[in-house]
């Protein structure tokens, strides 16, 4: 239990947990049960249809029956996939035994060449797998399966070939679903370091952004090339009405596939082209208010008036999803599927892709943007889950109704279909991952940071400096300490000496006034032009060179203003400063190198300095544990020791300012300090309270059984924002792209786990131990406080599988 309590008191950054838009346990709990139907069906379904091939379930046909497909099925790796979905978010062996028999059933895709759609068969079965285990040989299918999608690239044409079918039709076909078959590609580089195969999908995704887009964002469905040329003859649609309508599930494939291609490459392009489609498509007449589109937003029937929107007056109200040009509107949200909806079906498919691609968006953008992106998806998630479920131990057990397939073709329309399943299932994962918001000073921090006021100042000038974003190089660490690996550091130093009064004299001035210490008070920015950068400030003095390094972050296109107060800090000459950065791998911005500008340098004296150094309490404070107290456990607090001071204190009410206890104050002497003791651990009642001591009050702190809760959901969210790899909202972005570690032969990603003090060393065992500190920390917490432990969890598992992809020993995966 030691890691345990040390989790739960360990920090106290105020951020808040995101809140859910659906009750994703109640959402999985259905999804178990349905799902478990889904897999006796399609068991059943394959001892019937023994010798046919026909081994994963795809839809339910229009007769109500389970229609089965086989293993090269363009659709045949989304059933695995929701499997395996279920696993992430459970961790049920029964879910992990079924995904892994139903994926080992597609090992032959592997040297399938007849489809791009390798990408879907092989990505969510044996992607997943390797995602979630860590086992090496869902690794190599996945790399022979890269390898068997490359064979459909033609350099001539940039492109990956489609279809091999229609040569009436086109010559060289690509469809913007072949965006999300990329994920494959990129996937093989990432976990290979070849290189090859990224080149593919880059070349691929930068020439689907050249021809595949309307000068409003919407997307054609199919561009053919001249093989002979490169060049495109003719954009037109296959699934979609016709040539230049809006075919909803191909928009969402463009949304999805760009963001993840920025995901893998940082490239801006893809990012805004993502945020693009968004904006076009949200923005589209006939949008239904539950934001669930129709099969095609360009369908004739919505033109014509035939398919009017049911009346908002029937609607209740909801929350608001902001407009992506003029700010919140109201979109309301139906009480059921509509009554008198249009003759033009629904996509539940479309909505779930654009769902779970919005998620992953919100985490690649802006403030204001990733509010609108996630906002969207919280809406489609709501109205997915409260009026498009099936009922229980119906469809087969598929979860979503009201998807379409090929509508021009009569195929799948207004049904169940395995891959709005699959990315609903997705969604519902990638909503529950809890996000960092902005900080939140309480009262007490705001009543003592108005007790401050600064004067008398020093002006130190300003100074500049360039690092490099990458160096191209591995990095490296020093020989006493080789984990420690950076690809170098940048720096500038201010020297000092020449200042009148020199800063020695300004701090000996400092030290004969009272409640007086010395800040040093600078603003810095930065030319980033997308995502966060830092800065570090060392202060360096004779007898103390290097007092800490006080890290600041940056945002592109912000200035931020830093007040470091150094109230004890004697130094007998304050020589010099020195601003540095770490080059900690690749960034997400374009650029190659950003330029810091440290502007407004000062020196002042400030009243009421923090205290920085000793044991001993500020001679007007009162120290208390800043989660409270326990209701059955000891409960003290200390001051500084007074001698006239009086030996009693009161504990009060923090709502009323009743005293509801009075204690006399202990005398400790020890040898690190003399104190005052304030005990009152016979107090056991709940509530609110303020301890007062010679004049003086204490912050109001809390008493109860629950009170290391808060402090548990803040370490949580610092540790989530420690991420190394993924995007951390106001944090970092993508970070550690370019990381590998090499054995036998083999290069491994190393990007994941958590940043150990912000180097490149992540640190498998750091990584493990605290992963294994949150499943404790889930274990003892699961039944009393489920949300609670399901966010541990969650984050526990992101940990555990950067551990499970480090391996390299080729002995199999860990069990979970």
């Amino acid at each position: 239990m030691k890691r345990t309590t040390l989790l739960l008191l360990l920090l106290t950054s105020v951020l808040t947990a995101w809140a859910q838009p659906v009750d994703i346990n109640a959402v999985f709990q259905r999804a178990d049960a349905q799902l478990r139907v889904l897999a006796a069906r399609s068991d059943s379904a394959r001892i019937a249809n023994a010798g046919s091939g026909r081994i994963m379930p795809r839809s339910v046909n229009a007769d109500g029956s389970l229609r089965m497909v086989g293993e090269n099925d363009w659709c045949s790796g989304f059933f695995p996939g929701m499997l395996w979905q279920m696993y992430r978010y459970s961790l049920d062996s029964y879910w992990r035994q079924q995904a892994e028999r139903n994926t080992w059933m597609l090992e032959n895709v592997q040297h399938h060449n007849g489809s791009h759609d390798i990408g879907f068969m092989m990505g969510c079965s044996f992607g997943k797998a390797y995602e979630l285990t860590g086992d090496n040989r869902y690794r190599d299918i996945l790399l022979q399966s890269a390898r068997t999608l490359t064979t459909r690239f033609d350099p001539t044409v940039g492109c990956i070939r489609s279809w091999s079918w229609g040569g009436d039709r086109w010559r060289f076909p690509v469809i913007i679903d072949n965006m999300m078959n990329l994920e494959l590609l990129f996937e093989a580089t990432r976990i290979s370091g070849d290189s090859t195969f990224q080149r593919i999908a880059v070349s691929h995704a930068d020439r689907t952004l050249a021809y595949h887009f309307r000068d409003d964002n919407t997307s054609y469905h199919v561009v053919d090339y001249n093989p002979e040329t490169g060049q495109p003859t003719r954009r037109m649609t296959f699934q979609g009405h016709h040539d230049e309508s809006v075919w909803s599930r191909g928009q969402a494939w463009g949304l999805y596939g760009f963001t993840m291609c920025y995901r893998y490459t940082h490239n801006l392009a893809y990012l805004y082209q993502a945020q693009q489609i968004v904006r076009a498509f949200f923005t589209l007449p006939h949008l239904p208010a539950d934001l669930i589109p129709y099969w095609d937003m360009k369908d004739p029937r919505l033109e014509e008036g035939s398919a009017t929107m049911p009346s908002t007056a029937t609607m209740p109200s909801t929350d608001t999803v902001p407009s992506a040009t003029t700010g919140p509107s109201t979109a309301t949200v139906p009480s059921a599927f509509p009554e008198g909806s249009p003759s033009v079906p629904r996509d539940a498919s479309a909505a779930a892709i654009f769902a779970s691609g919005l998620y992953e968006l919100a985490d690649y953008s802006e403030a204001a943007d990733a509010t609108y992106f996630r906002q969207l998806a919280d809406r489609i998630l709501q109205s997915l889950t409260e009026h498009y479920q099936s009922a229980p131990g119906t469809q087969h057990g598929f979860l979503l109704q009201h998807s379409t397939g090929n509508h021009p073709g009569g195929d799948e329309i207004d049904t169940s279909i395995s891959y709005a399943d699959y990315y609903y299932l997705e969604a519902l994962n990638r909503s529950r991952c809890f996000r960092p918001m902005a900080l939140d000073t309480s009262r007490s921090l705001e009543a003592a940071l108005a007790e401050k006021s600064t004067f008398d100042a020093i002006s130190l000038g300003s100074l500049t400096y360039t690092v490099p974003l990458h160096t191209g190089q591995r990095a490296k660490g020093p020989a006493n300490d080789p984990d420690y690996a950076l690809y170098g550091t940048c720096s500038a130093s201010m020297d000092l000496s020449g200042l009148s009064p020199t800063p020695a004299e300004f701090l000996q001035r400092a030290a004969s006034m009272d409640n007086t210490g010395v800040r040093l008070s600078f603003d810095v920015s930065n030319d980033l032009d997308a995502g966060i950068a830092n800065v570090n400030v060392v202060l360096n003095g004779e007898g103390h060179t290097g007092l800490g390094a006080h890290l600041v972050n940056v945002p592109a296109g912000e200035t931020r203003h830093v007040d470091y107060d150094f109230a004890e800090l004697r130094l007998t000459d304050l020589h010099s400063l020195r601003f540095y950065t770490d080059i900690k791998g690749r960034n997400i911005s374009r650029r190659d190198s950003v330029t810091y500008s440290i502007t407004n340098l000062q020196l002042q004296y400030v009243t009421h300095p923090e205290k920085t150094q000793g044991w001993l309490p500020a001679a007007d404070a009162i120290v208390i544990p800043f989660s409270g107290y326990t209701t059955n456990g000891t409960k003290t607090a200390i001051g500084a020791y007074r001698p006239k001071a009086s030996n009693a204190f009161t504990l009060t009410d923090a709502a009323t300012g009743a005293v509801v206890f009075r204690g006399k104050v202990r005398d400790a002497k020890t040898t690190i300090g003399h104190y005052a003791v304030l005990d009152f651990s016979t107090f056991a009642t709940p509530g609110r309270y303020v301890l007062h001591y010679d004049g003086h009050d204490s912050a109001p702190f809390a008493l109860g059984d629950d009170v290391l809760l808060p402090s548990a959901e803040k370490v949580l969210n610092f540790i989530h924002c420690q991420r190394c790899g993924d995007a951390v909202e106001g944090i970092h972005g993508h970070c550690h792209t370019d990381v590998y570690a090499d054995h036998n032969g083999q290069s491994y990603p190393y990007a994941g786990g958590w940043h150990d003090a912000g180097d490149l060393s992540q640190q498998t065992l750091q990584t493990a131990d605290v992963a294994f500190s949150l499943l404790e920390a889930y274990d003892a917490l699961r039944d009393a406080h489920p949300a609670l432990a399901r966010n541990i969890k969650d984050e526990a598992l992101f940990g555990l599988r950067q551990v499970l992809r480090c391996q390299a020993n080729g002995d199999g995966p860990c069990e979970v």
